[in-house]
């Protein structure tokens, strides 16, 4: 991948700024932060930059009501990995007695597996190291905590506004109006209408520029924190 100066610019201003958030959450930032450490991470965001255009969405159908849903509220699960999902289960419970309900649980799982997270975790970390990390996941959180929520409520709103217009297009099937075919491919024009509106609204609201700055912040204290050897490791894992 190459990046022009003007780029190599922008990475180094918003390196200053995760610096600064390095300190206010006492981890010992890079003295001198490298070239190759830099382009590393700019490769990693734009992954992440990529997964955040595919967004995933179904059609659930019960016998009551049907709904569209975008998987993840239609976010990477980098975004929505919390500090605590370094331990298989929450803080002050034990495997299989975790308090949280099974949906939880279930959703736990998933974003450990499919975040960045799994490549901590097999990472072979000390005491030391696993302290500073869990204050680096902190400081994401703070970070990412009001776009996740905003992501969350956009979300939210919009499954109930395209959960009223599959129930007119419900009834006109069950009277007879339309057949299971029109029904069929009315469902999927609103599938594909969903996501679009979904990603409309995110762009609305700024949502991937804030994203971007606070996971970037959070690779750049990782790397202060990791050895040489773990970074190379966590890169290695984290490139799909």
């Amino acid at each position: 991948m190459k990046f022009s100066v003007k780029n190599a610019a922008l990475v180094t201003g918003i390196l200053a700024i995760g610096l600064s958030a390095c300190r206010k959450e006492g981890i010992d930032p890079i003295e001198n932060f490298d070239n190759a450490g830099s382009i590393e991470i700019e490769s990693l965001l734009t992954q992440s930059d990529l997964e955040s255009h595919q967004i995933d969405v179904v059609f659930v159908e019960n016998n009551d009501e049907s709904y569209f849903e975008a998987s993840d509220e239609g976010l990477p699960t980098d975004f929505l990995v919390e500090e605590d999902y370094l331990n298989e289960t929450p803080s002050g419970t034990s495997g299989g007695n975790a308090s949280t309900g099974s949906g939880s649980v279930n959703r736990r799982k998933h974003i450990r597996g499919n975040s960045f997270i799994r490549c901590l975790i097999a990472l072979n970390l000390d005491s030391s190291e696993y302290i500073k990390i869990r204050r680096v996941l902190s400081a994401y959180h703070s970070c990412k905590s009001s776009a996740v929520a905003r992501a969350q409520a956009i979300h939210e709103n919009l499954v109930s506004a395209y959960k009223d217009k599959v129930s007119n297009y419900r009834q006109l099937l069950k009277d007879g109006k339309i057949t299971r075919k029109e029904y069929n491919e009315i469902i999927e024009r609103l599938r594909a209408a969903f996501a679009k509106e979904l990603k409309s609204l995110q762009l609305r609201e700024k949502l991937q520029e804030a994203f971007r700055d606070c996971h970037k912040k959070m690779l750049v204290n990782l790397k202060s924190v990791l050895s040489d050897d773990d970074w190379k490791a966590f890169v290695r894992c984290y490139r799909k």
